[in-house]
């Protein structure tokens, strides 16, 4: 039991890495690209799809068995932690009810999709 949960937390931290790595790169092509507000936002629910696949497939290539749910807890698992943050920082939900199920649908869907390539 205590592995599993040592799994799931280096790929959460895995996730959380790499959604680093990629708002990096996007504030670099904000800078150089000169982006709208909206290819923004596009690359922003990028990263959380791309962030929740990589958590998903490492969280389970670890595991190895029920893939999809494996990948469907990473990915969800990224999302509340995103949440809670955005929470504890902002005082309040800054964004609307759709931008929160695109964000959630986004993780889900990654998460879910890299599990299943695990």
């Amino acid at each position: 039991m205590k592995d599993n949960a040592i799994r799931v937390v280096k790929s959460v931290v895995a996730s959380y890495v790499a959604s680093f790595i990629f708002i990096l790169i996007i504030a670099l092509m904000m800078y150089r690209l000169k982006l709208s507000e909206n290819q923004v936002r596009i690359g922003i629910m990028a990263v959380y799809f791309l962030s929740a696949a990589i958590g998903g497939f490492l969280l389970s290539k670890s595991m190895g068995k029920r893939r999809l749910i494996m990948g469907l807890s990473a990915g969800l698992i990224y999302f509340i932690i995103l949440t809670l943050m955005s929470l504890v920082i902002n005082k309040s939900i800054n964004q609307d009810a759709s931008e929160i199920i695109k964000a959630l649908a986004a993780c889900s869907i990654g998460g879910i999709i890299g599990g299943i390539a695990g």
